[in-house]
């Protein structure tokens, strides 16, 4: 129940933004070691890197699967990540986008954004009701 260095998460996110081809078919395996991790961060600075890792995962799924003809692994779908990214949109979304620092909400907001392409419609609809509700409560929250 350790969690790796904030740059050790860090280089893993840069990687898969970098190396989208050589990364995103061993996601699968990389996001059952970190799902677990999310709950063991409690502090703002862990919370605020796994969430750009997420954010540079799903980019990296979303690039390879628009350009699977370039891929060695042309079997890779959006499917293969949407039940893990679903575990991780609900850590973030339930708790930790309610945190008082602003770069960790704001981190949390564009790997949610990024996360919805990749989870099932479902599951978004699922959330939906709280979604909209929540964003809007941010908004006031620290707006006015």
């Amino acid at each position: 129940g350790v969690l790796p260095h904030f740059f050790v998460v860090q280089t893993i996110g840069n990687l898969a933004a970098a190396n989208v081809y050589g990364m995103v078919p061993h996601l699968t395996a990389v996001l059952g070691t970190m799902l677990p991790m999310l709950g063991l961060a409690k502090y703002d600075n862990m919370r605020w890197v796994f969430a750009c890792v997420f954010a540079r995962f799903s980019e990296a799924i979303l690039n390879y699967v628009a350009n699977i003809e370039r891929a060695e692994d042309q079997t890779i779908t959006v499917a293969r990540f949407s039940q893990s990214m679903f575990s991780a949109f609900e850590i973030m979304f339930n708790v930790w986008l309610n945190s008082k620092e602003e770069k960790l909400r704001l981190a949390v907001v564009e790997a949610l954004g990024l996360m919805t392409h990749i989870v099932t419609k479902d599951n978004l609809a699922e959330l939906l009701p709280k979604i909209i509700p929540g964003m809007l409560g941010l908004y006031k929250k620290f707006t006015g």
